[in-house]
């Protein structure tokens, strides 16, 4: 969640990022409609593909620390990958 929201401030301009930091600095509100509006400048400001392409980035860096191990290691990555995908 801080990934979400730290990338989104740093992508927001003018009237999305007005809007992102009230909804941040807002005591009472209406929950849901938080998470909608939230939700709803991460989809215009493409959060989804950012944070997608970090963790590809991050499973890459893993799968290549691991390619040492040789055999043993193709194991892992299979497994790791079907787990990737699987929470997609």
């Amino acid at each position: 969640k801080t990934f979400l929201l730290i990338k989104a401030l740093e992508k927001a301009k003018g009237k999305d990022k007005k809007e992102l930091e009230q909804w941040l600095s807002m005591k009472k509100f209406n929950t849901q409609k938080k998470v909608t509006a939230i939700t709803a400048l991460y989809d215009k400001l493409n959060i989804r593909t950012i944070t997608e392409n970090k963790i590809n980035e991050y499973f890459e860096k893993g799968f290549a620390s691991i390619a040492p191990l040789g055999d043993k290691s193709k194991v892992l990555v299979q497994f790791a990958k079907e787990l990737a995908e699987r929470q997609k």
